[in-house]
C-alpha cells in the first residue's frame, strides 16, 4: 500500500499485482479505467511499461 498523499492523491492506493479485497478499484494514472473484483484477487498489470497504481472505490462498488 502507498500512501497516496505522497503524489497528492487523499487515500491509500495500492500497486498492480497487491492481492486486495473484493470491490472497484480506479488505476488513478488512467482515467475511466475501473477494476472491478468480484472476490479478493491481485490488481492488474499494465502492460504499457508504466507501473500502475489503484485507488479504492466505494462509492463505486456501492451503485453496481
Amino acid at each position: 500500500m502507498i500512501d497516496g498523499a505522497e503524489i497528492g492523491i487523499a487515500g491509500s492506493l495500492f500497486q498492480a499485482g497487491t492481492f486486495v479485497p473484493a470491490g472497484t478499484y480506479r488505476r488513478v494514472d488512467a482515467p475511466g479505467c475501473d477494476v472491478v473484483l468480484e472476490r479478493p484477487d491481485r490488481l492488474p498489470a499494465s502492460f504499457d511499461g508504466k507501473i500502475a497504481l489503484y485507488l479504492p472505490m466505494p462509492a463505486l462498488a456501492s451503485t453496481r
